[in-house]
């Protein structure tokens, strides 16, 4: 598991059993290489670990690195260059034909794990926000103990910061990088200059966990919650028969409600999801939704079933499926030949993750 979900999961773990341990962040790859950008995982020094910043070939490696950063208490900057075939020699073997600089942070109870804690409240109030993190001086990974700055972060949520250790002079020369940042979502490395003396600060956006609304509670509808979880979102799904809207047979969805589908809106809140699947196989109940879900923002909306079921669906409420605009997506899921249950959650998944990451989906007909 490899989503940032995920990983604060893991914190909140280490956490209570006040165990330290090492954010390793990836600031900046170039060639082929399994992570970009703002890749991150936990490692401790037991060997245990949470994220993947490669295919497993630099773990190991990195664990190294990282019992050094949790005994010295300081940060550090790795680069791994596997461009040639000296990657064989050191026994890494990994293939990526990248180079890859990583950044290691120790995070424990003395610095009360920050970022990552602040993180986690901001995100479960689903605030988009940009991490900037002074990163440590060359002679920090000589042995130098420089830690005026050991740790330095910013959090800037919306228009302006809202934790952290800058000051009011940091966050001046850092406001305009931020914005930028924050639009456009690609992470970068600034140089600023305060005084006499130059720092590079790593920024990054880090947006909320993507939210899912399953709207039928079918047998089919399970494996798209599983992998739905297994991806870091949060799920919630809504069915009007009480034996499906069971918690019980969705123990990782974040909320199960039932309720008469007239009455959806009264128990979920719609603009709160980023997509939604219609799937409860039951004509009357999926019109009704697709009627409450016309005025939500929600900017994808999967319905389940043949184009030929959909047009006589809306149809029959009186309403034309234009009316969605691009929001529709039928028959939904990418066209894999999927025939079982997990391989159409699988396409659906797949989809609604593209759609996600700005990619471009062809239209379906059925």
């Amino acid at each position: 598991m490899n989503s940032l979900t995920h990983l604060l999961t893991y914190l909140e773990d280490l956490r209570v059993q006040s165990m330290p341990c090492v954010l390793a962040t990836i600031l900046h790859t170039e060639g082929t290489s399994y992570q970009k950008a703002s890749a991150r995982m936990l490692l401790t020094a037991d060997g245990n670990f949470s994220g993947l910043l490669s295919g497993g070939c630099l773990e190991g490696d990195l664990l190294e690195h990282a019992k050094l950063v949790l005994q010295t208490k300081t940060s550090r900057i790795v680069e791994y260059d596997m461009r040639s075939d000296d990657d064989l020699v050191w026994g890494l073997g990994s293939g990526c034909n990248g180079a890859i600089t990583i950044l290691l942070q120790p995070l424990s109870e003395a610095n009360q794990y920050a970022p990552l804690a602040s993180i986690t409240t901001l995100r479960r109030q689903n605030k988009r926000l940009v991490l900037a993190t002074v990163l440590p001086h060359e002679e920090t990974n000589t042995g130098s103990q420089n830690n005026e700055l050991e740790n330095c972060y910013g959090l800037y949520v919306q228009t302006e910061w809202t934790d952290g250790s800058f000051s009011s002079e940091w966050e001046a020369e850092l406001n305009e990088i931020c914005q930028d940042v924050m639009e456009t979502g690609k992470a970068r490395i600034a140089t600023i200059s305060l005084g006499h003396k130059t720092h590079r600060v790593f920024l990054d956006r880090i947006d909320p966990a993507p939210s899912l609304l399953i709207l039928g509670g079918g047998p089919d509808a399970l494996p798209v919650v599983q992998f739905a979880n297994e991806l870091g979102w949060s799920v919630c799904v809504a069915d009007h028969r009480p034996a499906y809207a069971n918690p019980e047979r969705f123990p990782v969805a974040t909320d199960v409600v039932n309720a008469p589908a007239q009455q959806l809106i009264q128990h979920v809140s719609l603009d709160s999801f980023s997509a939604t699947v219609v799937m409860s196989h039951h004509f009357d109940t999926d019109g009704l939704y697709l009627k409450h879900l016309l005025p939500s923002s929600i900017p994808y909306v999967g319905l389940l079933g043949p184009t030929i079921r959909r047009d006589k669906l809306f149809k029959t409420i009186g309403m034309d499926s234009g009316a969605f605009g691009n929001r529709l997506y039928n028959p939904v899921g990418l066209d894999i030949g999927g025939k079982t249950p997990e391989a159409i959650a699988l396409s659906i998944l797949a989809e609604i993750q593209a759609f996600f990451s700005g990619k471009s989906i062809a239209v379906r007909t059925q």
